[in-house]
Parts: structure tokens; sequence; C-alpha cells
């Protein structure tokens, strides 16, 4: 699975055949910037931009197949990055020091 611009998540079973898979409750606009796995999901971290507040929102997306995603956080800062640690939490990181996930 790799992310990118533009609302743009890829999979490929073989490594030489990409296809973009959907994408639910994200704008169009959103930058994807991370991607990880947990062991029982995908996640892709990214920020989208919100015309009514004239910045960037953060997203967090979630598949567990890798195929289909949905909208599963959003925080009024941009998100750039994910870790997940060994007691199952999954942090959002961000350029804002005081946005929390």
């Amino acid at each position: 699975v790799a992310v990118g611009a533009n609302g743009t998540i890829l999979r490929s079973v073989d490594g030489a055949t990409w296809t973009k898979q959907p994408l639910s409750g994200v704008a169009a606009n959103t930058n994807f910037q991370d991607i990880i796995w947990t062991g029982d999901a995908f996640y892709a971290v990214g920020a989208s931009y919100d015309v009514t507040i004239e910045g960037w929102n953060g997203v967090i997306c979630k598949s567990e197949t890798g195929q289909t995603w949905t909208l599963d956080y959003q925080v009024p800062s941009e998100q750039t990055a994910l870790a997940y640690n060994k007691n199952s939490e999954l942090m959002g990181i961000s350029y804002d020091a005081n946005s929390t996930l």
C-alpha cells in the first residue's frame, strides 16, 4: 500500500501493478504523508484544506485490508506521520506541538 497527493491511496498484490483504492468521507484535496500497518489495520495520515476555516485539517484514514478506506480521525492541524507502540496506541505526529489525536 502506498499513499500520495490528492487523496491517492494505491494497493498492489505483486509490487508491479498498482490500483487506486476508494476513499470515503475525505476531501479530494487530501495529501497523504505516511502510512502504517498495526498488525490489524492500515492507517494513512495527511491533511486536507478546508476553505471554511482557510486552513489545513489533519486526517487519519483506516482500512483493514488496504482496499476500502474510511475517515477514522480528523484534527485541527496537519498530521505528517504516524507512530504505533507496544501498548497498541496509535499516535499522529503534527507540525503543531499543541495538537493531539
